[in-house]
């Protein structure tokens, strides 16, 4: 048995694999990434081809450098005006082997060790924390020591988290349990939202369907027939043709969310990514059989994989010939193939299962719908002071049942769509309790209703990037994820484009987004508008400045301004300053002038006396307008906070 002893060992090569080892690597650490498969990439590069984003914006960082190169590709192989870039929808939407080559790039153009085709053996430990994993290879049987100071387990199933001991769920929380609406046992109709009586919310071990992410077409030159697997059985089939005679369907791919047995969306080069849809009693999913593959080995998982490859073959050549289907029905889905130059070594058909969820971890913080939903009365969701990316898609789980006869819509399916925001992700979902030494930002800390959420290639790749260079900060300062400096963190995400915090009015390449970023997790802004081109008032400035400023002990013996009384919005913050002599100087002493806007002097000398910090020595810097802007304000504060990390 080889040992290796890199820095930080990264599991499994999903996206947010990828982006934890490119993450780590980048800050200068020694990586070695594992993966079970012979090629990375996850679901990015089996099925998932449109990315799923409700608002595009929410996140940035390294998911927002792949669809740039992914942008790049179509740009620089078609032509700017061409149909591919046009659908390839700024880099949101690719080809999967246009996924899979961007992303093995992104890695061979970092200093990482990949081992591939391996299989987890053995956890090490000291105490609660992961020291080390024995991986064996699948070819050769050649086993493999690992030690490192930070594991990032980024698998969808969070297999080296429950190997490690962590605590864990599988399925969903009762209503009761975690006062979710919808939460539980649930009978929801897909297009009115209507709960029907059966819906008892109570709790149980289910979770919702796996499918495959079919790459088709309809291009004759390039499709490829479904074959009829051995062991088709036209009964599972059967539920289409009532259906069809109910008019509940009328054509086999619908667009988008029209009815059909599955449901497309178009991408470059005549493809289209399929999917479930669920009008239709039967689809892609197959509910209920994946109950094995959470806490399942190999064989079990293995053994699931192929019975749902064959189902969907079944599924697709039923609809192409079966003789009790209409003619026309038929004829419309052997417009359709499998895509012939993707998955080439895999008979054109993906190699990964879409493996929706799984374990979660039982972490530092449970995300829940609360969480992604805004309060009553508040525009936003929850903030969090930890937040490593903003996030937005809606509340949505597929089935957890199969169609039930005397039921009228599948148990487990909900579409929250118009219920959602864009939000916060707490750093402290990846910490798993009882262990140390490791983050999960995939198989992460959730309710069944927080992770239908959550659980997206963009978020998790935005969480896998935040994780990767915790990592690297763990194991170069011995620091506990517990106990983790999490402002250094996020300074760090910040100046590699991370989004913490999402603006409707601020763009990414504004010399102010690190800091109206920063302090956006610590409340500085209720709403999606951050105004950072209109001018701070000397007591918005006030309040934000006394959030940041070292706590003064005793403010009692501070006279107040006669303009700022006990019941303004800034009078304690104003107060605590003003014991500390940061108005020191202003004219005249006696009134404070709370609606005034801050002007550059004003700015300077607050920074001095509350922080010992001048703007000469800061980016921000006086300009021909006399006022200061909220934008230049929280970026000033943002730098003699330190923008080193």
């Amino acid at each position: 048995m080889q040992t290796l002893s890199p820095e930080v060992v990264v599991f499994q090569g999903t996206p947010a694999g990828i982006a934890a080892a490119i993450a780590a690597a980048r800050m200068g650490a020694r990586v070695v990434l594992v993966h079970s498969g012979a090629r990375l990439g996850g679901m990015l590069t089996n099925g998932i081809c449109a990315s799923d984003l409700a608002t595009l914006t929410a996140v940035g960082g390294l998911f927002r450098e792949f669809t740039q190169r992914v942008r790049h590709f179509y740009v620089s192989t078609y032509a700017p005006q061409s149909p591919q870039v046009e659908l390839c929808a700024g880099g949101f939407n690719y080809e999967p082997g246009v996924a899979q080559k961007v992303l093995d790039d992104m890695v061979a153009a970092e200093p990482l060790v990949v081992l591939r085709r391996q299989r987890l053996l053995k956890v090490q430990k000291s105490r609660d924390r992961v020291t080390g994993i024995v991986v064996e290879d699948e070819e050769t049987g050649k086993e493999t020591e690992l030690l490192a100071g930070a594991f990032v387990d980024a698998s969808y199933e969070g297999d080296l988290a429950a190997r490690a001991g962590a605590p864990y769920r599988v399925g969903r929380e009762g209503r009761a349990t975690t006062s979710e609406p919808y939460a539980g046992v649930i009978y929801m109709h897909p297009i009115t939202k209507r709960v029907y009586p059966a819906s008892t919310g109570e709790g149980d071990r289910r979770v919702q369907a796996y499918n495959y992410r079919l790459c088709m077409t309809t291009q004759p030159d390039l499709r490829v027939p479904p074959v009829r697997p051995v062991t088709y059985d036209r009964r599972d089939y059967l539920p289409i043709l009532d259906d069809l005679s109910r008019g509940i369907i009328d054509r086999f791919a619908g667009l988008g969310t029209q009815p059909g047995v599955v449901s497309y969306l178009r991408l470059p080069n005549g493809k289209a990514d399929v999917n479930n849809n669920p009008y239709c009693s039967v689809s892609t999913d197959l509910p209920e059989e994946n109950a094995v593959w959470p806490e399942g080995d190999a064989a079990a998982r293995a053994a699931f994989a192929r019975r749902l490859k064959d189902y969907t073959l079944g599924l697709l050549w039923f609809c192409q010939n079966d003789p009790d289907l209409p003619e026309s029905f038929r004829a419309e889905a052997r417009e359709w193939g499998l895509a012939r130059d993707e998955y080439a070594d895999s008979d054109n058909f993906p190699r990964q299962v879409y493996v929706r969820e799984a374990r979660r971890i039982l972490g530092e913080y449970v995300f829940t719908a609360h969480d992604c939903v805004p309060a009553p009365g508040q525009e936003r969701p929850p903030l969090h002071a930890d937040s490593v990316t903003a996030a937005h898609y809606t509340i949505d789980s597929h089935a957890t049942r199969k169609r039930e006869p005397d039921q009228p819509v599948a148990e487990g399916f909900l579409s929250l769509r118009p219920l959602t925001a864009v939000y916060q992700v707490p750093f402290r979902v990846m910490v798993p309790q009882q262990v140390d030494g490791l983050l999960v930002p995939v198989a992460c800390s959730a309710t069944h209703l927080g992770f239908c959420s959550l659980r997206v290639e963009p978020c998790w790749m935005a969480l896998g990037q935040a994780a990767g260079i915790a990592a690297h900060m763990m194991e170069r300062e011995g620091a506990s994820p517990r106990d983790f400096p999490v402002e250094r963190l996020q300074r760090r995400l910040i100046r590699q484009g991370a989004v913490l915090t999402w603006f409707e009015d601020l763009d990414a390449t504004a010399a102010v987004f690190p800091g109206v970023q920063f302090f956006g997790t610590r409340g500085f802004f209720p709403t999606y508008r951050a105004r950072a081109e209109e001018p701070v008032t000397r007591a918005q400035a006030a309040i934000w400045l006394a959030q940041v400023a070292p706590a003064q002990a005793d403010v009692a013996g501070a006279p107040p301004y006669g303009d700022v009384g006990p019941d303004h919005p800034a009078a304690a913050a104003v107060a605590a300053l003003r014991a500390r002599g940061v108005f020191a100087g202003d004219e005249p002493p006696n009134e404070f002038r709370p609606g005034e806007w801050l002007t550059w002097m004003e700015l300077d000398r607050w920074l001095h006396q509350a922080l010992g910090a001048r703007l000469e020595s800061l980016s921000v810097k006086p300009t021909a307008r006399p006022y200061v802007l909220r934008g230049e304000f929280c970026q000033a504060l943002f730098e003699v906070g330190g923008g080193a990390g």
